[in-house]
């Protein structure tokens, strides 16, 4: 391919210079190098304005987005504040209201349109608390919430009757004599044991929590079983009663409808 692309430039050359026609070659050069030159002032003034025109696009679109973000900043901003103002009436002077949002959003961009609002410190900072800071509303906080708030829920106190009525047995069921449901009052943690005495964990109860007595020896200790089926013995002093079932024990009804015992003719014999 290089052998022939040099002879043919020999062809040529040669016969230029036998016909004498160089100053005609040299005059056509000249043009054709006129026009490349025009050509390439052309397309070098085309370019640089299609990149200052895309340099002008990306600079009015970012400046749309900035303006754009401000305008959203603003708006959440003022959602925000529109729900700390309620922060008096809803959790107290003491407390600012919080709501649960996904990890990945920000207070600044981000305003929930659903989730869980409790009271948290003051002290929180800009929406950043831990859980453990997480407070219940109170029930008229929580309707003064609701009512500018509807797509929230409150985290509210749980009630301690709707558990112990969800353990009472329905009245046509066979009841144990005596039965008591215990709360535990203290603000610290009760530790269950495997025997009076001795120091095997098997559980533990903290405030509030509703538990089963099964077994009192008098002498200050009980033994109680959790809502989650744990059983131990622990102190009484921080627990009350708060239901104490006095029903007396159901017998169940014989097969044979016979309510007592029957004598050696079959008869059957009340008591």
């Amino acid at each position: 391919m290089t052998i022939g692309l040099a002879i043919l430039i020999a062809a040529v050359l040669f016969l230029i210079d036998r016909n004498h026609v160089w100053p005609q070659v040299w005059r056509g050069v000249k043009k054709t190098l006129k026009v490349v030159v025009v050509l390439a002032v052309i397309g070098g003034i085309v370019w640089g304005l299609d990149i200052a025109r895309d340099k002008w696009i990306e600079a009015r679109d970012a400046r749309r987005a900035a303006e754009a973000e401000k305008v959203t900043e603003q708006k959440i901003a003022g959602q925000w504040a529109a729900l700390e103002s309620l922060s008096n009436a809803v959790c107290g002077t003491d407390k600012e209201i919080a709501v649960v949002m996904p990890l990945y959003e920000d207070v600044v961009h981000y305003f929930p349109d659903a989730g869980e609002a409790a009271c948290v410190p003051n002290s929180s900072s800009k929406h950043q608390f831990a859980s453990s800071e997480m407070a219940s509303i109170p029930v008229p906080g929580c309707k003064v919430l609701l009512a500018s708030y509807p797509q929230f829920t409150c985290q509210t106190a749980p009630d301690p009757y709707a558990a112990i009525a969800a353990q009472v047995p329905p009245t046509n069921a066979p009841r144990t004599k005596g039965r008591q449901f215990l709360r535990f009052t203290c603000t610290y943690s009760g530790v269950l044991t495997a025997t009076q005495l001795g120091s095997l964990k098997t559980g533990e109860v903290g405030l509030n929590d509703l538990v089963t007595l099964l077994e009192n020896n008098e002498l200050g200790s009980i033994k109680v079983r959790t809502a989650s089926g744990q059983i131990g013995w622990t102190g009484d002093s921080c627990f009350e009663v708060v239901y104490r079932d006095q029903s007396p024990v159901s017998k169940p009804t014989p097969k044979d409808g016979c309510v007592g015992h029957r004598d050696s003719t079959g008869a059957c014999i009340a008591g």
